[in-house]
């Protein structure tokens, strides 16, 4: 199978990755600098701000070996899905009932959508089970 015949879900987790990578490291670096500009950010924040561009990166690296087919990069990014979805999960069961249950429901939604097309699909298994 060839780069051309990926499969149309594993190109829009890879597109999802890549935005959601470009979002934190934007934010990562903007946080930062309003720290070294003197807007007065405590030193968590800054530590918050490095580790959003870390994830930032790791998120692209990620939509790189999707992109590619590779096995380790659909596998973690996975697990990591499944986290999220326990963790919207568990902030379901804890959060007041004035929160947007919608806000939930995509907390939940997205990530599910996510492992669905990572594995979904003949064209899907094949694509991932070809040597990357």
């Amino acid at each position: 199978m060839t780069r051309s015949n990926r499969p149309v879900g594993v190109t829009i987790v890879a597109v999802l990755l890549i935005v959601t990578g470009i979002i934190g490291l934007i934010a990562g670096i903007l946080a930062i600098v309003a720290a070294i500009a003197g807007a007065g950010a405590p030193g968590h924040l800054i530590i918050l701000a490095v580790l959003a561009i870390l994830a930032a990166v790791l998120n692209l690296i990620f939509a790189a070996g999707i992109l590619r087919g590779n096995r380790v990069a659909r596998l973690i990014v996975t697990i990591v899905q499944v986290v999220s979805v326990l963790g919207a999960l568990a902030s379901l069961a804890t959060s007041p009932a004035a929160e947007s249950l919608w806000s939930h429901i995509l907390n939940i939604a997205a990530p599910v959508a996510i492992i669905l097309l990572l594995w979904a699909g003949e064209k899907t298994k094949a694509f991932f089970a070809r040597q990357s």
